[in-house]
This record gives structure tokens, C-alpha cells and sequence, in this order.
């Protein structure tokens, strides 16, 4: 749920959304005039740098994949379930001569005020 809070900067432009389901991508995109796609080729052609939100289990995935398109990639602790695959992908930047960073969700993100359902 950052969108918000990167989308007030003016040093932020979200250029594309991935996501499965169209319908939920689209109305995401549609308030930051982004493109919204279903597919990851086609999100990688689009964007010039990768920011990941998804769970530790399938971000090395896509960060990998990502690295392999040369996209530099904003990533979320945990980057991964274990250190082996956090090498992994350090291992992969390193090699594609790209920078990533990592931002803690809980330090970037707006509270919700106590008792909040969301």
C-alpha cells in the first residue's frame, strides 16, 4: 500500500501494474495513469525499473526475471525465504552490473488508524 505515498513524489512516476486478475490491475493502475498488464514480458518492455510487493516465497522469481531484462529492482524484506536465494539474486545484479534497494513496508507505509479492517 505504498502507491499512495510514492505516487505524492515528484521524483515517482508508475509507469505500469502487474497483477493476475485484469480487472484489479486496471482499476489500481487507472488513478496513477499507469498501464496495467496481465503478462510479465510485456510489463518489463514497459518500465525502465521494477519495484516488487509480493510475498518473500515468489519475489526472488520475479526479481530474477526482472534482473534478467536489466531492470534495476526495488524489493521488500524479506527479499526471500532464505539466504541462498537472496544470494542468489545479489549474485545476479551484481553480474548485470544493476543496483537494487530494499524498503521496509512497515517504515514506508501510512498507518491505519487502530481498528481499521484494511
Amino acid at each position: 500500500m505504498a502507491m499512495p505515498a510514492a505516487a505524492a513524489s515528484s521524483e515517482v512516476r508508475f509507469a505500469a501494474l502487474l497483477g493476475r486478475n485484469g480487472k484489479v490491475v486496471d482499476a489500481l493502475a487507472t488513478p496513477y495513469g499507469a498501464q496495467a498488464f496481465t503478462g510479465c514480458d510485456s510489463f518489463l518492455d514497459a518500465v525502465d525499473i521494477v519495484g516488487i510487493a509480493v510475498p518473500p516465497a515468489v519475489q526472488p522469481s520475479f526479481a530474477r526475471a526482472a534482473i534478467a531484462r536489466g531492470k534495476p529492482v526495488l524489493l521488500e524484506k524479506p527479499v526471500a525465504l532464505n539466504v541462498g536465494e537472496a544470494e542468489r539474486m545479489a549474485e545476479d545484479l551484481e553480474r548485470a552490473g544493476l543496483r537494487s534497494a530494499v524498503f521496509f513496508p512497515t517504515s514506508t507505509c501510512q498507518r491505519l488508524p487502530t481498528g481499521s479492517n484494511r
